[in-house]
């Protein structure tokens, strides 16, 4: 939708319920200066969306209980399989919780994202898939990754695995390197 630049009039309100005054002068001078912006808006506004199609099936996942997530490294178990030949043909990958895996939740450790559901995979997703990897997971990241100490994500911290109730260390947390993901139904 095109935005329109607001008349000096509308300018001049806003900024009266700001506890401001514009003069008519001040006002014109503040729409000039939008001028730019909102043209480079509208433009980008008219583009049409380019949205990659999703080429390899997939389910949502599930979100592992405390069994087989111990140490609270993973957000979300999938499998999303790729293409049946590739440099990584036989690789499991799994990859951190601010990558767009279509049609998996992802929260990039935030509550305020829980139950965005992304419609297109990130371009290391498809280059993973169509590689022949295989997506096993999403692993739980800082609260909108802005920390590096494994302890800010929204459904609590990621534990290092050789020590219950001590870093795991790293935006990203070394816990999924460290312990492998068990099966499905097994103790991890």
């Amino acid at each position: 939708m095109a935005v329109q630049i607001p008349s000096p009039e509308q300018m001049r309100e806003v900024a009266s319920r700001c506890g401001l005054s514009l003069s008519s002068a001040d006002a014109e001078s503040f729409r000039q200066l939008f001028t730019g912006y909102v043209e480079a808006y509208n433009a980008v506004d008219a583009m049409p969306d380019e949205v990659p199609a999703v080429r390899y099936p997939r389910t949502p996942g599930y979100r592992p209980g405390p069994e087989e997530n111990r140490h609270n490294a993973w957000y979300r178990k999938t499998s999303v399989k790729g293409a049946p030949s590739g440099k990584l043909k036989g690789k499991r990958v799994a990859v951190k919780d601010n990558i767009m895996l279509a049609g998996v939740p992802m929260m990039n450790g935030a509550s305020t994202l829980e139950g965005y559901v992304p419609d297109f995979d990130a371009t290391v997703v498809s280059r993973i898939l169509d590689e022949g990897g295989e997506i096993i997971g999403k692993t739980h990241c800082e609260y909108f990754c802005l920390s590096g100490g494994s302890h800010t994500n929204a459904t609590g911290p990621v534990h290092n695995p050789h020590r219950m109730g001590y870093s795991a260390g790293g935006s990203s947390s070394a816990a999924p390197v460290a312990c492998p993901p068990p099966s499905r139904g097994s103790a991890g």
